[in-house]
């Protein structure tokens, strides 16, 4: 049986790195990325890293040592990202057959057939910075820990790359990485080694495999057997369906009409009900919530209220007309309202979500509409065709002051050389 070799691919402060792609001039200066509403940070540039700025740190607290550093802020605009990203993952799929995105900005992808990994990683760098523009670290191991354990080191590197295919090569990366930084190992678990005195990868990887298991079950297991160099952790592929989908914004400004809710939860259920069908899958049962700013000094109040299907459906007008109900039920008058969201659950295969009726002709207009529904968002872009329900103006939009245009998915923002 051959070794598996992995290479984990992350793309370099990624959120920053597809503004400046449009905005060179912003290289080598201090950029930030703002949460969705303009709340708090949640992507900083090296140089901004290095001013001591942590991630998630509320946008307020740091207005003015933004002024005085001039640091260069963006609301996020995840349309861009999300298209940038689908162009690197693309790239990774033409070099290997079995590529997981691990997430926006990150994935493994299985190089075991290539004979030089360390070239093919420069290769890499040098073809996704040509084609994307984006710049990527790369690491190479055995495992997916030790890739990971790999990557954290390709960041500090010219180069972008490191391998520890070797054996002398993992030992002494394994001493030099805090059992903390360990992929997998949470803040509980840190602190019960670190008790123990167990404070590198090195030593949590020798520890004897009883006492790991009884500690901290098979996950423990898995995690060291993978910094031992077997490959003992699995990925989802790519194709598994997920857990539940969820859509859910901070309003731009305090909300007490109805009519605007109703709008925010008629986008959210649109754009899950378009997730669904692009992913060929329907949900058993839905969640509605909508409440206050938990620190307001006004009324705090929540609404949270499930519906159940009685077959699982990827409708978006059955969903939007029993999330209105629920509404209607859960909204209080006078209340200042600060956020709304909708989620899905019990997802399953499209193919085992209509039951048979014996005794009628299997034509459902409705699913020719979805169907139909699907081929525009695919030829025309999402948000093309939306529900009345929706409104137009969204005055319940979270505050984005700072939005980069669409620059690569609308036509209309598309740069033009003058």
């Amino acid at each position: 049986m051959s070794i598996k070799t992995y290479a984990l691919v992350d793309c370099n402060n990624f959120f920053v790195s597809c503004e400046r792609l449009f905005a060179p001039h912003l290289n080598r200066k201090p950029v930030i990325v703002l949460s969705s509403n303009d709340g708090c940070v949640i992507a900083r540039s090296q140089e901004v890293k290095d001013l001591g700025i942590p991630m998630a740190i509320p946008y307020f607290k740091i207005k003015d040592l933004i002024a005085k550093e001039k640091i260069v802020i963006f609301s996020t605009n995840f349309q861009l990202y999300r298209d940038i990203s689908s162009r690197v993952m693309n790239i990774l799929k033409e070099e290997s057959d079995s590529v997981h995105t691990y997430s926006i900005d990150e994935a493994f992808i299985d190089i075991s057939h290539i004979l030089d990994p360390q070239q093919f990683a420069v290769d890499l760098r040098k073809k996704i910075m040509h084609l994307c523009g984006i710049p990527i670290s790369v690491g190479i191991a055995h495992t997916k820990t030790l890739a990971k354990l790999a990557n954290a080191a390709a960041k500090k590197m010219p180069t972008g790359v490191v391998c520890i295919t070797n054996e002398a090569v993992r030992l002494q990366y394994l001493r030099d990485y805090s059992v903390g930084q360990i992929w997998g190992i949470g803040r509980k678990m840190t602190e019960i080694l670190v008790s123990q005195n167990i404070l590198s990868a090195y030593d949590f990887h020798i520890q004897d495999t009883s006492w790991i298991q009884k500690k901290f079950g098979v996950v423990g297991v898995r995690i060291a057997q993978d910094l031992r160099g077997v490959d003992a952790i699995s990925l989802r592929n790519n194709e598994d369906i997920r857990k539940s989908i969820i859509s859910s914004k901070s309003f731009g400004k305090k909300i007490k009409d109805i009519s605007i809710i109703k709008q925010s939860i008629a986008h959210h259920i649109s754009s899950i009900a378009r997730q669904l069908r692009k992913e060929k899958i329907c949900a058993r049962h839905m969640s509605v919530y909508i409440k206050t700013a938990r620190y307001s000094k006004g009324v705090y109040a929540s609404g949270y209220d499930s519906v159940y299907f009685d077959t699982p459906t990827q409708d978006v007008f059955l969903m939007t007309k029993m999330a209105m109900e629920k509404i209607e039920f859960m909204f209080e008058e006078g209340i200042d309202y600060a956020k709304s969201g909708v989620s899905v659950e019990g997802l399953i295969e499209e193919d085992g979500c209509t039951q048979i009726n014996l005794f009628k002709e299997d034509i459902n207009p409705m699913k020719l509409i979805q169907k139909t529904l699907s081929t525009l968002d695919t030829r025309y872009g999402n948000n093309i065709v939306r529900l009345a329900t929706e409104g137009f103006t969204q005055e319940w939009s979270a505050k984005s002051q700072q939005r980069s245009p669409a620059y690569t998915t609308s036509w209309s923002q598309i740069p033009i050389c003058k």
